[in-house]
């Protein structure tokens, strides 16, 4: 237990000097084409990663799923496991872009993408802020 956690330590100190870490924190807006103006807006936490490039690179989890994407100036695409629910373990697939509407605020527009789960496609909407 003390090895792999000196291990993680260690990884995550040979990261955080290598690229800027930050934090994230979104509200999320679920499904808005079959939920119409009845929609419902979770939380999403993760962590972004900034590389060489113009690349960022991350992870986020909110109460039903996890995922991780790679991002560029022009898009992002994610991939992430439903964590709750009927399709649990199951994968999804997210591409859409982000637009920053003031210092670090982003609003962020993606389309998931379900063809090996039983939830409907969905296009979700969300306010990130990055630390």
């Amino acid at each position: 237990m003390r090895k792999s956690l000196s291990a993680i330590l260690i990884s995550l100190l040979a990261v955080s000097y290598a690229a800027d870490i930050t934090p994230t924190i979104s509200l999320r807006v679920g499904d808005m084409i079959n939920d119409g103006l009845a929609f419902a807006a979770s939380p999403v936490i993760g962590l972004s990663i900034s590389g060489s490039a113009n690349a960022t690179t991350g992870f986020d989890a909110n109460a039903t799923s996890s995922r991780i994407y790679i991002e560029r100036s022009y898009g992002k695409v994610g991939f992430g496991t439903y964590t709750a629910g009927d399709d649990v373990g199951k994968p999804y697939f997210t591409i859409g872009t982000s637009y920053n509407a003031y210092a670090n605020l982003n609003v962020e527009l993606e389309y998931v993408m379900n063809s090996l789960a039983t939830a409907a496609d969905a296009l979700q909407m969300s306010l990130t802020v990055r630390f």
